[in-house]
């Protein structure tokens, strides 16, 4: 009944936090969409531009307060309030007669005029408040919205955080049908519109995704709490299994088909964004959703579907079936494990690379709690199934005998298949034998040491699995990569155009005067270049990075770094046979130069105006995608994310052959010249190893090749993830037993001082792996800025030292000289592989050797103020910190620009792009490493734990088994400790009271047997009163007659005679009881087969036509104690004559009878379908003198349990559900 009622509570329980969850779970989807809430978004915009514009109001009175105290002290000040309002978004501008004297920040490009009350800066939307006087303006501007020419990783078309408006909500500096914004003057700002079904953000979709599955869990845990209370009731098994277990199935579908909520179903969670294999997991979401359930269905089979021991009677061919078919079963349902790593890996575009820890997404931490769940589905039914193998089988060696040839015929018949990937077979024998080995030590439920093993054993086999699928996964993408490498995306326009302006430029005569000059000082490069490509090479061709090369017959090139002079006509020739590809337009070529950095040569052949110049000059055109590969600190910044991002070729080497001949080589590998040398196989594809690098061959056309390599992984790569593996299992294992066990068994577990003892010292273990961990990773972060600093400070002094060779007699920069230092920059910028800007001494810019950054108004033209600040008031002689545009962060160094008369003339800026990448790659390495050796010092810990915990917890084992056989009455034993410490002390307490207890035992001995002798003859009084009663009125009765000289008296005399008879039997019966049980006589114990007495006690009650005896137990075991013979049938014949008449006359009776080992014991089952036992009579029916009958001393079931105990057993009661009695017995086995 309690535990009716504890479901019950449960029941409860979900029924209430099922709907709270999906309420949840539809009002966010509500909120998150705003498909209801426009209005009250409105309602908030307006609250936040009213509140904005009050702290810029409050911004500006405070700069004009301070700006009467002069210069330096209004720009000390304005540092202050830029840092205090930089995260919200706003501007301080002051412009003094039109010039700018004082900026907040360099983020937004600047204007000299904002009279609007929105300003479009070029890279977002503002709002703009100004302040006017005679003498200067100051305006305030914050940030509504960030709006770039184009969006990549780094640059997002995204509402301010504070308006906390929906993602996708459309912004309009025009009013229109949408909803209109307006500031606290009812003055129109701009308007915004709401799209129905709005796409959520990440975060947005993750707390949606965590909720749902929340809601699906407290589903499941209702549906189950129904079924069990139905079972707890009717206890229809099979009908609890089979429904539970088809609802669940029910459910799953359900979800399926009805994808609710419209939001949830609709973000990338639940499309192919990340993943899809088949139309019924069409999406990472629902790849999860079937794991789970799977794993619902897996707990609740290796709970509830019992091994019954009437199996065992099926004859022996059908057990050997049965038991090749579980076997059978668990190797195919492995495949399913195969299937989620493989599909996880190739059929996503999510990364499980565990050498790549920074390479990782949310994505792939849900990827690896599938995996965790996948495996811990299958291992729990795995088991059950092998469970049953084992129980069916019985011995071990049949067990082993079997599954090796479930093995071998497997394996055999993937061979004749030609599948020779077998691993998996092997794996998963050797975790069927390992289970048995297990199931031999009768440990038939897991416990720590096998769970454990299985995590080492599953660990091993998921860092295989991911190395195996992402290997593969990383050829497949490779082949990609050299197709890309080779293939041609030719743009057919610009071919079309290129044709069409051809005969333009020849026929040009404006060119053909300028090239009269060619080789002569008179010739102006720069005229000649800025000519052609305004005429012929703008608008459109502004897609392509251009450059123009003039040669003649006798120019030289110089190629660098190598510093080689080649011929200037030579050099483009052959680029363009080697490189290029002939198209439709005459003279030019299509050129492939990497992957996404496909352009095109042309060759123009052009003739000077004046006729008596007979040298020929070619006009070679490049044409180079723009913000391809090739540029240097900005590129990513500069990328459009519409336009497809060139693979990364970070970790690869490849090489060109053409006629088998080496003529380009990219990476850190050094080619053979000759392709021959590899020896590759006559295949398109051809992978094979060398020198440590896999390579991939690939056959481009005839007479055109393609290697590209990577190095391999080493042993220590392909382990690295072992230890990750391990603790994730640990981990979901550990959130498995507090979610679904440890609230339901919590008051069941108990332990003991020596797995605390082991426990305290793994967990310290622990904490100072993680605290270690920490601070380690603070240190290299530390150290790795440092080093950045120190690089970015002796790159900046190098470069300004290369710069004032050039220009330190100037006093300024002019025009002339600004167009010198730009081609200057631009060449520094190749050789020390970084970006430069110059900025004037009032902090406006001007040069770049990046000046895309600025014309497409990503940054202002302005200098970082905090810089300018540092340089200008504080005179700092290097400045160096953090900026960034949109979300890219770098460090930036400032320096001043010093001429040879000690005048600052500019700034020279540095930006520094740290290389992320090899950073997160060490960090990597080194938390691979570190987990590797920390796992292994936990496992080292555990073993010292275990010794150590051993050896402490010795003497209190000892202490604890003399305190287990301390009886009342008995010979104690005292303990001999010579060791003066704390356990001496207890010891000596021990001693101390063993003494005691002797006394008192004596005084308590005696005190109740005095007590019971007076109960005893009270209660023998009380029997014997009885039949003395009826016995003295009858012969009161026979003397009356007799006096009276009846007439019947011989009657009456044999009445009488019959009357006293009867009641001396009554008195010799209650005489024997009270004998038996006072002084049992002495057991003589032998070895007993329990089976035979069971029979024979069973055989005494089978003249009861309305009684079924059921005996079930396993014939294959031997079912011996230690026990004296008559004394348990005797034991056996009162349990079972209770029984009988507690059924009495009540038809189809039964009696069930269960023999099995438990441990090292023998349990007994009897359970009678008769009328049951009140709690009130249950606490007494052991005591001695209780019974509820009319008749007896009530000494049966005291009897019994005398026996019982003194065979070393114990006897209990309980009731059987739903009515009758059931006594369960447990008795040492005899081994």
């Amino acid at each position: 009944m309690n535990r009716q009622n504890g479901k019950r509570h449960l029941l409860t329980i979900y029924a209430i936090l099922f709907p709270m969850a999906v309420m949840l779970l539809v009002i966010l989807s509500w909120h998150f969409t705003g498909s209801y809430n426009a209005k009250k978004y409105v309602e908030h915009c307006e609250h936040i531009i009213q509140q904005k514009d009050q702290q810029l109001y409050e911004g500006l009175k405070e700069i004009t307060n301070h700006y009467t105290s002069g210069n330096d002290s209004i720009f000390e000040h304005f540092s202050s309030l830029s840092r205090r309002y930089v995260k919200q978004g706003v501007v301080f501008l002051i412009f003094q007669k039109d010039s700018l004297v004082f900026w907040s920040n360099n983020n937004m490009p600047v204007d000299i005029s904002y009279k609007d009350r929105i300003v479009d800066s070029g890279n977002g939307w503002y709002r703009c408040i100004t302040l006017q006087s005679a003498e200067r303006k100051l305006v305030g501007l914050y940030l509504i919205k960030q709006e770039y020419n184009y969006e990549n990783k780094y640059l997002h078309n995204t509402f301010h955080s504070s308006f906390g408006l929906p993602q996708a909500t459309l912004f309009s500096p025009k009013p229109d049908d949408s909803f209109s914004i307006y500031d606290a003057s009812h003055n129109f700002l701009f308007s915004l519109s709401f799209r129905p079904h709005s796409h959520l953000s990440n975060a947005q979709s993750n707390v949606l995704f965590v909720i749902y599955i929340v809601a699906v869990l407290l589903l499941l845990g209702l549906l189950y709490e129904i079924y069990h209370l139905f079972y707890l009731r009717t206890r229809r098994r099979k009908l609890f299994i089979v429904g539970f277990i088809l609802d669940v199935v029910i459910v799953r579908v359900l979800l399926f088909y009805f994808r609710k909520p419209e939001a949830l179903f609709q973000s990338q969670i639940f499309t192919p964004h990340y993943y899809a294999y088949s139309d019924w997991i069409p999406s990472m979401g629902d790849l999860f959703l079937n794991v789970l359930f799977v794993l619902v269905i897996g707990f609740f089979f290796y709970y509830h579907v019992k091994f019954h021991l009437a199996n065992l009677k099926k004859s022996s061919a059908h057990r050997v079936f049965l038991i090749l078919t579980l076997f059978m079963h668990i190797f195919i349902f492995f495949k399913g494990i195969t299937f989620i790593f493989e599909s996880l890996i190739i059929d996503s575009n999510i990364s499980l690379d565990l050498n790549n820890i920074f390479g990782l997404s949310w994505m792939s931490l849900l990827s690896f709690i599938i995996i965790a769940a996948a495996i811990h589905a299958y291992l729990i039914i795995s088991a059950k199934l092998a469970f049953f193998a084992y129980k069916y089988s019985h011995r071990l060696d049949r067990y082993m005998l079997l599954a090796t040839i479930v093995f071998v015929f497997l394996f055999a018949l993937n061979k004749l298949l030609g599948n020779t990937d077998v691993y998996h077979l092997l794996f998963v024998w050797i975790y069927i034998l390992s289970y048995g080995f297990f199931l031999r030590r009768r440990k038939y439920q897991f416990n720590l040491p096998n769970i454990v093993f299985y995590m080492l054993l599953f660990s091993l086999l998921s860092t295989f699995l991911v190395h195996k699928y992402n290997d593969l996964r990383e050829h497949e993408n490779r082949k990609m990569l050299a197709v890309q490498l080779a293939s041609e995306q030719r743009d057919p326009m610009t071919e079309y155009l290129f044709g069409r302006e051809r005969n333009n430029i020849i026929a040009d005569t404006l060119l053909q005067n300028m090239l009269t000059n060619y080789g002569a000082k008179a010739f102006d490069q720069q005229a000649f270049e800025a000519y052609f490509l305004k005429k012929y090479f703008a608008r459109y061709w502004k897609k392509y990075e251009r450059q123009i090369t003039l040669c003649d017959d006798d120019d030289i090139l110089m190629i660098q770094p190598e510093n080689v002079a080649v011929d200037c006509k030579t050099y483009f020739d052959d680029k363009i046979e080697m490189d290029g590809t002939a198209t439709d337009a005459p003279g030019l070529a299509f050129v492939n130069y990497g992957p996404g950095e496909n352009g095109y040569i042309a060759a123009i052949s052009l003739q000077p105006y004046d006729d008596s110049i007979d040298t020929g000059i070619t006009l070679y055109i490049e044409l180079f995608p723009k913000y391809n590969a090739r540029d240097l600190g900005f590129p990513d910044l500069l990328v459009d994310a519409e336009i497809s991002a060139s693979p990364d070729l970070s970790q690869y080497s490849y090489a060109k052959y053409q006629d088998g001949e080496l003529y380009k080589r990219v990476g850190n590998y050094f080619y053979n010249f000759r392709l021959a040398s590899y020896k590759p196989d006559d295949k398109p594809f051809c992978f094979f190893n060398q020198n440590n690098y896999s390579h991939l061959y690939y056959q481009i056309s005839d007479n055109k090749s393609l290697i590209i390599s990577r190095k391999q992984k080493s042993a220590s790569d392909i382990l690295a993830p072992f230890s990750y593996f391990f603790l994730l299992f640990g981990g979901f294992a550990s959130l498995v037993f507090l979610i679904f066990i440890f609230p339901f068994s919590h008051h069941k577990i108990k332990l003991s001082f020596r797995t605390r003892l082991q426990l305290s010292m793994s967990a310290v273990i622990l904490f100072s792996f993680l605290v270690i961990g920490v601070f380690t990773l603070f240190y290299i972060n530390n150290l790795n800025d440092q080093k950045n600093k120190d690089l970015l400070s002796e790159k900046t002094h190098s470069i300004l030292v290369e710069m004032q060779h050039k220009f330190s007699d100037l006093d300024r920069f002019s025009e002339e000289s600004t167009e010198r230092m730009g081609e200057q920059l631009n060449k520094f910028s190749n050789v020390f592989f970084t970006d430069i800007n110059i900025f004037d001494p009032h902090g406006h810019l001007l040069a770049s050797s990046r000046p895309q950054i600025y014309e497409e108004k990503l940054i202002s033209r302005l200098m970082n103020p905090f810089a300018f600040k540092a340089l200008t008031i504080e005179g700092s002689s290097l400045f160096i910190h953090s900026e960034n545009i949109g979300q890219q962060h770098y460090l930036s160094a400032y320096i001043p620009f010093v001429n040879n008369r000690g005048n600052v003339i500019a700034f020279l800026n540095l930006p520094y792009f740290a290389k992320e990448n090899d950073l997160n790659r060490e960090i990597s390495a080194f938390l691979v490493a570190y987990i590797n050796i920390y796992v292994i010092l936990i496992a080292i810990s555990v073993l010292i734990a275990l010794v150590i915990s051993n050896y402490i917890s010795r003497p209190l084992k000892l202490i604890m088994m003399r305190i287990r056989q301390v009886k009342l009455g008995g010979q104690n034993e005292m303990i001999d400790w010579k060791r003066r410490d704390e356990i001496g002390q207890l010891v000596q307490e021990y001693n101390r009271m063993i003494a005691e207890l002797a006394q008192s035992a004596e005084l308590l001995a005696r005190s109740e047997r005095e007590m019971a002798w007076r109960e005893m003859a009270r209660q023998v009084a009380h029997e014997i009163k009885n039949p003395l009663t009826p016995m003295k009125l009858s012969v009161q009765y026979l003397q009356h007659a007799w006096n009276n000289n009846a007439p019947d008296w011989e009657t009456r005399l044999n009445k009488f005679t019959a009357t006293m008879i009867e009641q001396i039997e009554t008195l010799s019966a209650i005489a024997s009881e009270f004998s038996d049980f006072a002084k049992m006589p002495i057991a003589h114990k032998q070895p007993v087969d329990l089976v035979e007495v069971i029979q024979s006690a069973i055989s005494l009650f089978k003249n009861y036509q309305n009684i079924v005896f059921d005996f079930n137990y396993d014939a294959r075991e031997k079912f011996t104690v230690y026990a004296d013979k008559e004394q348990l049938l005797r034991a056996l014949n009162n349990l079972l004559k209770n029984s009988v008449q507690a059924i009495g006359e009540e038809a189809d009776g039964r009696i069930e009878i269960v023999l099995q080992r438990q441990g090292v014991m023998h349990k007994l089952t009897l359970t009678d379908s008769g009328t049951g036992i009140t709690p009130e009579v249950a606490k007494k029916i052991f005591s001695p003198y209780f019974t509820t009958k009319s008749g007896g001393m009530g000494l049966g079931l005291g009897i019994v349990k005398n026996i019982i105990t003194g065979s070393g057993g114990d006897i209990s009661y309980q009731d059987a559900i739903p009515r009758g009695t059931t006594f369960v017995v447990r008795l040492p086995a005899m081994d």
